[in-house]
């Protein structure tokens, strides 16, 4: 219990240097369809953070007309690499199950096996608009 209140602790003194840097995304085009893959790389700053005390996952989907995603699935991404500063690369994989509209975003939440769930510690990066 002391160990992972230390570790909340850590994460929630450098939450604020944790950002999504860039996102490249290839492989759906205008139209998608069943089977498409969407390849997604995420460079990500966790500052005083390591990738083992994060999740960072694409959140995809249907959109309506707002571009609000609808049923979204969650999966985490891959890390694939670190830079200097902070700094890594995330990447993963998703394949389309359904027609139509599609949209994603990503995200990074903190991780931890004892964590009863992602939105435990009620932290999350997106992307700036």
């Amino acid at each position: 219990a002391r160990e992972l209140a230390s570790w909340k602790a850590k994460v929630r003194a450098s939450w604020p240097g944790v950002r999504i840097d860039h996102v490249d995304s290839s492989g759906v085009g205008d139209s998608p369809e069943v089977g498409a893959q969407l390849s997604v790389h995420v460079f990500v700053s966790l500052g005083d953070l390591t990738p083992d005390d994060v999740d960072v996952q694409v959140l995809h989907g249907r959109v309506r007309h707002e571009d609000d995603l609808v049923d979204a699935v969650v999966a985490s991404l891959k890390h694939a690499e670190s830079y200097e500063a902070g700094r890594h690369r995330y990447e993963g994989i998703v394949s389309l199950a359904k027609t139509g509209p599609f949209g994603y975003t990503v995200r990074v939440v903190p991780s931890n096996q004892h964590l009863a769930s992602a939105a435990e510690l009620a932290l999350v990066a997106a992307p700036l608009d």
